[in-house]
């Protein structure tokens, strides 16, 4: 049977019930915004109303181990046992303890909640489920002031965890690094010992003083590295005054001349070498400043020793050499002068003869035997020429 049925949009049935029929008109409820936002809402099933409680027991279980693994650590409980903390330590420590109280209470609060909502979801059947009983689970995990303490508890117990995991890092870091700058810390064994305590009572604010400690320790190494170049540069100008010896006892036998110079006196080096035992001593005494600029001056007169001597070797060895060269020049003309014929020139002869005896003798007027060469060349250029 087909039938129609019809709406009549101007009638209210609830004020003339008995006129509905199946011919009668019929109009809905006026719904509210509010009732409407409930109506399109998707509502939560009891699956899933049971993994968010799982979720939440969850999470308050793992906060619960968090909490007692924090307040059973170690560093937790020498914190909460001192009553000679100071400084940086200090500021950070006590409202971290006075947190702590607050973070036990906001965990009973939500175990609370959570309790409440699972005596909620017990009161809910599998069957013929009453969405309002699910709302009531849903209200008491959801509602803003739960979210707000989860929050809370979450974020304080991560600040209060921070905290204990900086001063232990701090106190470890502290004290290994003042381990290193006391062994090699010699004259520095009063601020070390106040820096121990400093560690001791404010290792947050003491990370100042190792860093200082540490610096002047690394200085000290590095000065003393550089006492080991300087021990070096004195070997270096030993050998370069050995060689400026050597050449200077041979351009005196072989060259007569004023530019020779002898190399610096055995006292300089000794006097070299004092001073930088000096300044080892003084550098294990502390004196890192003085010994700073001490091994400055230092450097400036070793480079300038170490400089002479270098001169002394180039002017010593300049005239041995070219002596040789003039003899092997005067060879090259000579045998030149065989083979053109003209090597029974008297004059050429003459001029030979004298700068063979003048190159081959000892004590060289290098510059009388270079000047008897040049004149030998040219007499026989003008012999080739004629």
């Amino acid at each position: 049977m087909q039938f129609q049925q019809k709406f009549n949009l101007n009638r209210n049935p609830r004020s003339d019930p008995k006129e509905i029929t199946h011919d009668s008109a019929f109009t809905f409820p006026k719904l509210s915004p509010l009732r409407c936002r409930i109506l399109i809402r998707q509502r939560m099933t009891l699956d899933q109303i049971d993994r968010l409680l799982a979720e939440w027991r969850a999470k308050l279980e793992a906060t619960a181990q968090n909490l007692v693994d924090l307040r059973s650590s170690p560093t937790y409980l020498q914190l909460a046992s001192r009553s000679d903390l100071t400084g940086a330590t200090l500021a950070r420590v006590e409202p971290m303890l006075a947190s702590m109280v607050s973070l036990f209470d906001c965990y009973d609060r939500l175990q609370a909640c959570l309790a409440q909502a699972e005596d909620a979801r017990k009161a809910v059947p599998r069957v013929f489920v009453s969405q309002e009983k699910i709302d009531e689970v849903v209200c008491h995990l959801t509602a803003r002031p739960t979210l707000e303490m989860l929050h809370k508890l979450t974020k304080e117990l991560a600040d209060a965890k921070q905290v204990v995991l900086s001063i232990d890092s701090a106190w470890k870091q502290a004290n290994s690094q003042l381990d290193a700058v006391e062994r090699d810390g010699k004259g520095l064994e009063s601020r070390i010992a106040a820096a121990r305590q400093l560690i001791l009572n404010d290792p947050l604010g003491a990370q100042a003083e190792t860093d200082a400690l540490s610096q002047l320790v690394a200085r000290k190494l590095s000065l003393r590295e550089e006492i080991s170049k300087a021990a070096q540069t004195i070997k270096n100008i030993e050998a370069i005054r050995a060689q400026a010896s050597r050449s200077y006892a041979e351009a005196s036998r072989k060259i007569q001349s004023n530019a020779l110079r002898e190399p610096c006196p055995p006292q300089t080096l000794s006097a070299l070498d004092q001073w930088l035992k000096a300044l080892s001593a003084r550098l294990d005494e502390g004196a890192w400043d003085a010994v700073a600029i001490g091994l400055e001056h230092w450097r400036q007169s070793a480079e300038r020793c170490l400089q002479s001597e270098m001169d002394a070797v180039e002017a010593n060895q300049k005239p041995v050499l070219l002596r040789r060269e003039l003899r092997g020049r005067l060879d090259a003309l000579k045998a030149k002068a065989v083979a053109k014929g003209k090597s029974e020139d008297a004059q050429l002869s003459q001029l030979g003869k004298q700068a063979r005896d003048m190159l081959q003798g000892d004590r060289t007027s290098i510059d009388q035997a270079e000047q008897i060469v040049r004149d030998f060349e040219k007499r026989l250029t003008l012999l080739l020429c004629s």
